[in-house]
């Protein structure tokens, strides 16, 4: 189960959204997904179509993967801002590889041997 964002930089006024965020909060101990702190659940064609609404809106996909300490309660919907360094964040940016943009790369990398 994930939840699905748009990243700004300096915001909508400034830019347009550079990133589709998928942010899938984790248990800190077991690194297990929490399903009852994420709304959508990601299958493979979901993924695939965010993949395809990210190359032509020109938006990269980032993973986050928030691990949630045990030492937070889950049950509550707030939490006090001194257990926010309890928290960390893992992230892992999804990149197509498409063969006609890395031709160029590809035969640089041939000729400087």
């Amino acid at each position: 189960m994930f939840n699905i964002l748009v990243l700004y930089k300096q915001g909508p006024p400034f830019y347009h959204a550079s990133y589709i965020v998928i942010i899938d909060i984790l248990d800190g101990d077991t690194l297990v997904t929490d399903q009852s702190k994420c709304m959508h659940k990601l299958t493979w064609n979901s993924l695939l179509g965010l993949e395809r609404l990210s190359e032509t809106a020109a938006k990269e996909i980032l993973f986050a993967q928030v691990l949630w300490p045990s030492s937070a309660l889950h049950t509550s919907n707030t939490l006090s801002v001194d257990s926010l360094s309890e928290f960390s964040v893992r992230e892992l940016l999804w990149r197509r590889w498409n063969p006609k943009h890395n031709k160029d790369v590809e035969e640089e990398d041939d000729d400087s041997c």
